[in-house]
């Protein structure tokens, strides 16, 4: 009989530990969450200030930042995470781009970021984007050009959740 209550403790004891274990870990998580997305949105910044310095939009990053924001899930959207596409942007069909078609998508494609960021500047200058200093008025001249569907408000409420 002692034989087999040692026998079943060795058995049953690491299966006592084990909610003990997972406990552990996800109080260890709650305090020290991975920074990998911080990163991101960190080294994306740096793109944006990069690709928008010395353009008639520099006065604007943290709208065209935010709305990257928006537009592809605080870069964890799939399509910018496989196509490097930040804003959601369409195949352009008549003005200059920098993206590619995608197969079997009416999305485009980029080699980087950066080329993102300045397919969307294309785009100001094609539609004629004026400079505006703030959000609700950048949202309305988009909305006025049809880069997106949803309502004006959410759009704004989402704009407003990243600045």
């Amino acid at each position: 009989m002692g034989r087999q209550l040692s026998t079943m403790r060795k058995r049953f004891f690491p299966l006592l530990l084990l909610p003990l274990g997972i406990g552990l870990s996800g109080f260890l998580l709650l305090k020290y969450p991975r920074k990998s997305s911080r990163k991101k949105t960190l080294s994306a910044s740096s793109v944006f200030d990069e690709a928008l310095k010395g353009s008639g939009y520099e006065s604007m990053t943290r709208f065209i930042f935010a709305q990257s924001q928006v537009e592809s899930a605080n870069f964890t959207s799939n399509l910018f995470i496989s196509q490097n596409n930040a804003f959601g942007m369409k195949n352009a069909r008549i003005r200059p781009t920098t993206g590619f078609p995608v197969e079997g998508t009416e999305f485009a494609g980029y080699t980087d970021l950066k080329s993102s960021i300045q397919d969307l500047l294309l785009w100001f200058d094609y539609t004629g984007f004026p400079n505006v200093s703030d959000v609700n008025t950048y949202v309305r001249k988009l909305k006025d050009r049809n880069y997106f569907e949803e309502g004006q408000q959410d759009y704004i409420n989402a704009m407003n959740s990243w600045l």
